[in-house]
């Protein structure tokens, strides 16, 4: 196996964040407990900031039935009761009371950690409030049950999104999705390169019944996106990046062009693989997502996160971006 980059690095101190309740364990406890016990075999220093049931009337009422017996390892820090939620064709045991919020941001404030690693990063209200809160060092996120179809939905409907801006329509399957998150009266405007992609996309909308909110518009977007702004089409709500990654550095100048304080930028396929930990990369999608990183990372006017995923197409994540000023 090659080497992690946590392999690189001696006595690192790392937060790993999980959501779910530590004492009724599903798969995603079973791998933070292997991943936090393979980081103290190899010397650092790791606390799991996770929701604690504990074994009396209450926890049994809510939960119909007591946690499992097995001691709670030193490593783990309890972060508060959870309750019962359907999510992803299951009940998940989630911590929602603000005093597990207040516990875990303690924990982070104190705990000098050299990187948080958030599971779930927007289940709540652990993976949020993980993710948005300040503590000083690098976030890394873990989606368990990441769906590449509905995420963009999600994501407009968390935010409220009235106007969707999308890069890269293809076949139109991320449009309909974020179509059917707005509005009635909302507006997607969707531009894509490829003139007979832009037809497919046209058709599927149609199909979806969406047609009267979609408006996709053909050519090259470096050429596109100084129209939208010479016809004064912003601010949008929410920016979808999803074209060629070469141009990404491009797209956020123009995404910023087209927001207002409060709009949110998502650039998808940001990860690839791992590949863009690689400096010298000759592929020029990887170079110009890390040249997207990094001037997102340098940029005042917007607060981001890079967040993993693992799914059907692999090892991959995305970014999100939030614009704080005009």
């Amino acid at each position: 196996m090659p080497p992690t980059l946590v392999d690189s690095i001696a006595r690192m101190r790392i937060a790993l964040v999980s959501p779910y309740s530590w004492t009724f364990p599903g798969g995603v406890t079973r791998h933070i407990d292997a991943l936090a016990r393979e980081f103290v075999a190899e010397g650092h220093h790791v606390r799991v900031l996770s929701p604690v049931d504990p074994d009396d009337r209450l926890t049994r009422l809510l939960h119909r039935r007591g946690p499992d017996p097995a001691p709670l390892p030193d490593y783990v820090v309890p972060l508060g009761r959870t309750a019962s939620l359907p999510m992803n064709g299951a009940m998940s045991r989630l911590a929602m009371t603000p005093s597990s919020a207040v516990r875990l941001r303690s924990e982070l404030r104190a705990g000098n950690f050299d990187v948080i690693h958030v599971h779930e990063p927007i289940a709540p209200v652990i993976g949020w409030d993980a993710c948005t809160f300040d503590a000083g060092a690098p976030v890394v996120g873990t989606f368990h049950a990441y769906s590449s179809s509905w995420t963009p939905n999600t994501i407009a409907r968390a935010i409220g999104a009235r106007t969707v801006l999308e890069l890269g329509a293809l076949g139109g399957y991320s449009t309909i999705w974020l179509a059917g998150a707005v509005p009635d009266d909302g507006r997607v405007v969707s531009l894509e390169a490829n003139a007979q992609h832009a037809e497919v996309a046209r058709a599927n909308v149609a199909q979806a019944g969406l047609a009267s909110v979609v408006d996709v518009r053909v050519g090259p977007a470096l050429e596109t996106l100084p129209k939208l702004a010479s016809d004064s089409a912003g601010p949008f709500d929410l920016v979808f990046l999803d074209a060629d990654k070469r141009n990404n550095p491009e797209y956020l100048e123009w995404s910023l062009a087209l927001s207002r304080p409060g709009t949110l930028i998502v650039a998808d396929n940001v990860v690839r693989g791992g590949e863009v930990v690689d400096g010298e990369t000759p592929d020029p999608d990887v170079a110009g997502i890390r040249r997207f990183t990094e001037l997102l990372a340098a940029n005042p006017r917007v607060t981001a996160t890079a967040i993993q995923t693992v799914g059907s197409k692999g090892y991959d994540g995305f970014a999100l971006a939030l614009v704080e000023e005009a």
